[in-house]
């Protein structure tokens, strides 16, 4: 029986959370035997100025020497364990077991997170061309409840944006073929997996793990069901906040001038429920990923995933332009 090995912070009872009033990142890497790539992604995670990182690491048992890599960034990772598992997806969902904190974002050995500002800047709401705000100018977009903890009820359910693509030099290839829409839904996927799981932090208060059904395209419906409860989130919202204002109308004009004043300001960018465009690239992805290296029945899976959510007919019909741009953008590029 080979022996499980574990490490991190969390061992000996240290908490991610460094700066209350901020929400805590579990951002998580799988790895097998990636002895040239993890210690890039190690690197680009624990360079992240963001205060509230937990780093979690799932070794598949590896023993190529990437258990030493592990061991050397011991006291900088949140959690790490060594031990045999069923694969990427049976990984990740150990990952997510794993994760305490308030979003999860997965940053498979070899990607990297674009660069050491970006967490700092999902949460600072700025575009890439501005500069991010002081943590101090900014905490005052998380409310507080009456026992004195931090409320991120106000916080987005989804954060998302774009993926630079890198050679195996790391040297910038382009943005991804697959463009993120300026405004995301579940509906969105039709036209494929528009935002890879490397660009997008889910709320771990929607997050489900991954399907086993899926070998090699488990992320995409992994992706397309949070979105699916991110919006039914929203609407739940909207009619909590539907009701509140019907009862509102049945006070006094006065009654309702005073709730308006003593209302807190919140970041309209925040809204319960939301999925929110960061306009930013988020990661560099590793190209020819686990997906890429096995296209045939990844395609095949993601077909799958498209008729259990969207129906045989509808999702037949939309791989006609799919296919269209697929060929296209291969013939004009040379790569997809």
């Amino acid at each position: 029986m080979e022996e499980t090995l574990k490490g991190g912070q969390r061992l000996h009872g240290d908490s991610p959370a460094q700066e209350a009033g901020l929400p805590v990142v579990s951002i998580i890497t799988v790895v097998f035997n990636g002895l040239s790539l993890i210690e890039k992604t190690i690197k680009s995670v624990i360079s992240q100025t963001w205060p509230n990182i937990e780093y979690i690491v799932i070794d598949g048992g590896s023993t190529d020497g990437t258990v030493e890599i592990l061991r050397l960034y011991d006291h900088q990772m949140s959690y790490w364990i060594s031990e045999p598992d069923k694969g990427i997806y049976d990984a990740m969902n150990k990952g997510l077991a794993a994760a305490t904190g308030d979003y999860v974002w997965f940053m498979n050995a070899g990607d990297l997170i674009y660069s050491p500002e970006t967490t700092e800047k999902i949460f600072s709401g700025t575009k890439a061309d501005r500069k991010f705000e002081p943590l101090d100018e900014r905490k005052e977009a998380v409310q507080v409840d009456q026992g004195g903890k931090p409320d991120f009820r106000n916080l987005a359910s989804i954060y998302y944006g774009d993926a630079m693509i890198v050679d195996a030099g790391y040297h910038e290839v382009g943005l991804r073929r697959l463009r993120p829409p300026e405004n995301l839904t579940w509906k969105s996927f039709r036209k494929g997996m528009l935002v890879c799981h490397q660009a997008i932090l889910v709320s771990r208060e929607i997050v489900e793990p991954f399907d086993p059904q899926y070998r090699h395209s488990a992320d995409y419906d992994w992706v397309l069901r949070a979105l699916i409860k991110a919006q039914g989130s929203r609407r739940k919202a909207q009619g909590k906040a539907k009701g509140a204002s019907l009862k509102a109308q049945e006070k006094s004009q006065g009654a309702r001038l005073k709730a308006q004043d003593t209302e807190p300001m919140v970041n309209p960018r925040l809204q319960s429920g939301d999925i929110v465009n960061t306009n930013l690239v988020l990661c560099a992805f590793l190209d020819g990923g686990h997906s890429k290296q096995n296209i045939g029945i990844s395609l095949k899976e993601r077909f799958h995933s498209m008729v259990r959510h969207y129906g045989w007919v509808p999702t037949v019909l939309w791989h006609v332009p799919i296919g269209f741009k697929f060929g296209w953008y291969y013939f004009r590029h040379k790569r997809f």
